[in-house]
């Protein structure tokens, strides 16, 4: 065995001096004269610089963007430049140049250059980048949406406060609704939360989204960690969010709670009616409660380092809801669903799928847990705890790992499609009778 492992190394190392000794060989014959045809143009990996999303005022996500030079001999880049630049600024560097206009600068053959992007924008910023090459200029725009928030840091709301609709609200240090005070959060809005910051509700939150227009819970970094990997699937960017104090009457609708510490934790006595909602990317678990009363329809659970769901007594209802577990950081340390004490749990139509253990409660089960018409990646049989349920079968979500999208959307010949009782309209406004949250 030992024999077989060493011929396969030195395999590999003379495959790869083989290769080397070709990319020498290679280099030695490239064409290092220079063309001034006005045919021989650059090619650009995209025709617009985007920056994303950015914060007014401060410093943009760096966009980056190659220049390639497909032919067969050099050319020379005579001018390349921000232009147009109105509302902040643009800042360019080119092939490890810093500045706003660079001249003369050649491309070999079958070679290319790197050109990233930042700005400072204000609130209407627009830019472009010019390239001249031969006498023919090309024109690059730069896009990027620029957000101009509304500041909250370390606020009580000891009355009823509304955040408008569509509004943006960037919160630092912890925003609290006091008890007997409701805050409204209007349909499109999105409260970005810096590192460190917690919404606390000992009073009432009321959180009406739509399909067309949800509202977005997450952290306040834009952009990407590195170049391929974005912020939007790191999580531990802020606290969470804890119900306490017997916080009561608390309604989310089409609500993304994104990219927490801690998730969300309700303290005894406090209820939450999610609908439609998206609760993901926990560094521990995805919602802890106890002693409280959980309604949940049509809502997603996903990706958590702990378990989805921590459910000590209390009472949980879960109807048309998909727990999936695909957390990117690391194993889960803890099952799906875990139920500790005397806690009640009725799921109704549901999925249960992904890493790690599915359920994790007392044995025998009490008759105040029962699983109804569900799907789970595990197998077992019915009996008194489990009625009508799909075991051991993939829901084929639309997830792709390897390029970080956590769509866990039903692929069209997914089998948990037209096994739910009656249609519903789902986050995306989307109506039919698939198990989970999506149709």
């Amino acid at each position: 065995m030992r024999y077989l492992y060493m011929k396969k190394i030195l395999r590999l190392i003379h495959i790869h001096l083989s290769a080397l000794f070709i990319s020498i060989a290679a280099t030695g014959c490239i064409d290092d004269s220079v063309t001034t045809s006005g045919a021989a143009q650059p090619e650009f990996s995209s025709d617009t610089i985007s920056l994303g999303t950015m914060w007014a005022g401060e410093t943009s996500p760096t966009a980056m963007m190659r220049i390639y030079n497909r032919g067969t001999k050099g050319i020379i880049l005579s001018r390349v430049a921000v232009a147009a630049c109105s509302g902040g600024n643009l800042r360019l560097n080119l092939d490890g140049m810093s500045g706003n206009e660079f001249h003369d600068i050649e491309i070999r053959a079958n070679d290319s250059l790197f050109l990233l992007a930042e700005a400072t924008p204000a609130p209407g910023f627009t830019a472009s980048v010019e390239v001249t090459a031969n006498g023919l200029t090309h024109t690059i725009p730069v896009s990027g949406t620029t957000i101009s928030p509304m500041e909250l840091t370390d606020m009580t709301f000891t009355s009823d406060f509304t955040i408008p609709a569509g509004s943006s609200v960037r919160i630092g240090g912890s925003l609290t609704v006091a008890p007997e005070a409701t805050l409204t959060i209007e349909q499109g809005a999105t409260l970005y939360f810096r590192d460190g910051s917690r919404l606390t509700v000992e009073g009432t939150i009321i959180a009406g989204g739509t399909p067309e227009a949800q509202i977005t819970l997450r952290g306040d970094r834009l952009g990407n960690v590195v170049s391929s990997i974005p912020f939007d699937v790191m999580a531990g960017q802020w606290e969470g969010i804890d119900f306490g104090g017997a916080s009561c009457g608390n309604e989310l609708t089409c609500v993304s709670v994104l990219n927490t510490r801690s998730g969300i934790s309700l303290s005894p006595e406090s209820d939450i009616a999610l609908t439609n909602c998206r609760i993901s990317n926990s560094q521990s678990a995805l919602l802890t409660a106890q002693d409280a009363r959980i309604d949940a329809t049509g809502c997603e659970f996903s990706n958590a380092a702990s378990a989805l769901l921590h459910l000590s007594g209390g009472n949980t209802q879960l109807t048309r809801c998909t727990l999936s577990n695909h957390y990117l950081f690391s194993f889960p340390t803890g099952a799906a669903i875990t139920l500790l004490g005397d806690a009640a749990l009725t799921v109704t139509g549901s999925i249960i799928h992904g890493d790690g253990p599915e359920l994790s409660a007392p044995a025998p089960l009490s008759p105040a847990v029962l699983f109804s018409n569900c799907l789970f990646g595990s197998n077992g049989s019915d009996d008194s705890n489990f009625n009508g349920c799909i075991w051991q079968t993939d829901p084929l979500f639309m997830l792709d790992l390897d390029n970080y999208v956590m769509d866990f959307r039903l692929n069209p010949d997914s089998p948990a499609r037209n096994k739910a009782s009656h249609a519903r309209t789902d986050r995306f406004g989307v109506s039919g009778t698939s198990l989970g949250a999506y149709n």
